[in-house]
């Protein structure tokens, strides 16, 4: 079903892979890139540890420089 829908929405040109799990990354990716907190994200994805949360996210390296600015200008 994911790999029909991926096709159709032309995903799956694009990249490799898709999967249930990718779809899932992104999720995770994109809901702490907006501002989601760590934490919260892991009550979502239903993980135990915040460390299984972690290695989810694909963080862009230009998104992990912009938030060191922030933090130290």
């Amino acid at each position: 079903m994911v790999r029909e829908a991926a096709t159709k929405s032309g995903l799956l040109a694009k990249y490799s892979t898709v999967s249930p799990h990718s779809f899932r990354r992104s999720f995770a990716t994109q809901c702490y890139l907006n501002g989601l907190p760590p934490a919260t994200l892991k009550c979502l994805l239903g993980h135990e540890d915040l460390e299984s949360t972690r290695i989810y996210l694909d963080i862009p390296w230009d998104a992990v420089e912009a938030a060191y600015q922030v933090c130290n200008p």
